[in-house]
């Protein structure tokens, strides 16, 4: 059983979503605000698709889950299954995308570094990370260890019993 935070101020606008406990803020959307949401997509990136789509098209069942991986032959031994590679839409994109606008504006987008991105404020974090991320890592480990035990140490001393 948790603790109760002494700290955390609960009111009318304090809300619990799969237990998870916030404070609704009016930075938040109302409901209103984000039905149209909803309906709303990439326009650049759908149309890219369309046209990736009629370069190669998908294979039907494209899904792993509806093939059927142990397929029996008549005589009752296991066929190899057949594993096509996967389509690469980065690679059909990255190999056709001077032949058609829409698939070179997507292709522009995806490649082009946004003007607010701070290289230096990245090098720091690179620093940092490289500094004391092993020992958090580490330090996370052995908690989630800890914890494993701890949490089943009463079932492992119950059954001992038995």
């Amino acid at each position: 059983m948790a603790w109760p935070n002494p700290f955390r101020k609960e009111d009318e606008n304090t809300r619990r979503t799969y237990g998870y406990t916030f404070q609704w803020t009016p930075g938040h959307f109302t409901p209103e605000q984000m039905h149209p949401l909803k309906y709303s997509y990439d326009v650049t990136a759908e149309e890219a698709l369309n046209k990736l789509d009629e370069i190669s098209r998908p294979p039907n069942n494209a899904l792993p889950r509806n093939k059927d991986r142990t397929a029996k032959t008549e005589a009752g031994k296991e066929k190899e299954p057949d594993y096509t590679p996967k389509r690469d839409l980065y690679a059909l994109l990255r190999d056709h995308h001077e032949e058609d606008e829409r698939l070179d504006t997507l292709w522009k987008q995806v490649n082009t570094v946004p003007d607010w991105v701070d290289w230096d404020q990245i090098a720091r974090g690179q620093d940092v990370f490289y500094r004391y991320g092993e020992v958090a890592l580490t330090a996370v480990s052995i908690l989630l260890k800890l914890d494993f035990y701890t949490t089943s140490f009463p079932i492992i001393l119950s059954i001992h019993r038995m």
